[in-house]
């Protein structure tokens, strides 16, 4: 019976055993495709035009001047962020005749992190976004007024690959 079963399985091997072919696929287009990376760069802090003392009455403390990067995209979005507090809403801004726009900064906007006898310390961040993109670095600027007395100081610190 087992001589029986082994030949039968020879004979159906033998008759349904696959035939060969020349076919094959070939062709001669292919996909072609380019991709573009952006690299985010944050604006780049030129200057601080105003660095006083909160004034008694109220009224602004620091302005910084500053713009986006060569070939930054057209829809770049500006983002700031005081002492981590990111603000709803950018400040004012104005646009000089260089190119550059200037961020004005009053006691109301800082409330609450000005003693303007007590001195203060903070730090002022500005990145840029654009659609889903945000750029990896910061650009920063430090405002420090010592305690009491003393003129106050703006440190500003750019990211160097924008």
């Amino acid at each position: 019976m087992a001589l029986l079963g082994i030949g039968l399985l020879a004979i159906l091997s033998w008759i349904a055993a696959p035939s060969t072919t020349d076919a094959s696929f070939t062709d001669g287009e292919y996909a072609g495709a380019s991709v573009t990376a952006l690299t985010l760069h944050p604006p780049q802090i030129a200057s601080t035009p105003l660095c006083q003392r909160p004034p008694l009455l109220g009224g602004d403390v620091f302005s910084v001047r500053w713009r986006m990067p060569a070939g930054a995209p057209a829809d770049s979005v500006v983002r700031w962020a005081i002492d981590g507090q990111v603000l709803t809403t950018s400040p004012v801004t104005a646009t000089d005749p260089q190119g550059y726009s200037v961020s004005t900064f009053g006691t109301a906007l800082l409330s609450g992190l000005l003693g303007s006898l007590l001195g203060a310390n903070i730090k002022v961040e500005i990145w840029a976004t654009s659609g889903t993109w945000i750029s990896q670095t910061k650009s920063t600027m430090t405002y420090y007024a010592p305690l009491l007395a003393g003129s106050p100081t703006c440190t500003i610190v750019n990211d160097t690959a924008g």
